[in-house]
């Protein structure tokens, strides 16, 4: 059996074994959880990555560095403004507010880094094995399923982000450069946070503000 699929099938047992933990210890809403996803995605990450670069993938097929960036950075910029008044139309129907603060812009440049450990597991490993294994179109709409399926928010936000873990993948595969990705996956998250689910991340992670 070629190396992509027991990597593969590595990673299929690990995500398996970490669902079995239970949900209030993985819940990201706290520090706790944050540690505990942080724990596994280095895990995770650091056993698949090992494997593949032994399989002779470089960091250009892993999208670390600085090829094809301009070209990414369009892609994602289309996909996050589509996705961002997708946010805008949804918080409006529901009569929530819009707003953009500093936090809000803090949070997303302390997310961006989360994110892009994330997008290089996803992307720049998981898709890339799929692609190896499967062709593009199996690889996309599995990894666009992923993307899907690791997020917990509403059924619309669900649906929000299959089609643009879809996005991204077919991206990638023809430009691959994680960092633009990885921005527009913290905009975006952090958007729904605020503007959909009307909840204060950084509260939750941080506190509030001292008095």
């Amino acid at each position: 059996m070629p190396t992509q699929y027991w990597l593969l099938a590595v990673g299929a047992l690990m995500l398996f074994l970490y669902r079995l933990i239970p949900e209030r210890f993985r819940c990201t809403d706290r520090p706790r959880g944050l540690a505990v996803n942080a724990a596994f995605l280095v895990t995770l990450g650091g056993a698949l990555l090992a494997g593949v670069v032994q399989n002779g993938y470089t960091c250009e097929r892993l999208g670390i560095g600085l090829r094809w960036l301009p070209q990414s950075t369009i892609i994602a910029f289309s996909v996050t403004a589509a996705a961002v008044l997708a946010l805008f139309v949804a918080a409006t129907r529901i009569g929530n507010r819009t707003p953009v603060t500093p936090r809000m812009l803090t949070l997303v440049a302390l997310y961006t880094p989360w994110a892009y450990a994330q997008e290089l597991l996803g992307l720049g490993i998981a898709l890339n094995l799929l692609y190896d294994c499967l062709g593009t179109v199996p690889a996309v709409l599995l990894a666009a399923a992923g993307f899907q399926a690791a997020h917990h928010a509403n059924a619309g936000y669900r649906i929000l982000t299959g089609l643009v873990g879809g996005a991204f993948a077919a991206a990638f595969l023809a430009y691959p450069n994680l960092l633009p990705f990885a921005v527009a996956h913290a905009v975006i998250g952090t958007l729904n946070f605020y503007w959909v689910q009307s909840a204060d991340k950084w509260q939750q992670l941080f506190g509030p503000r001292p008095a």
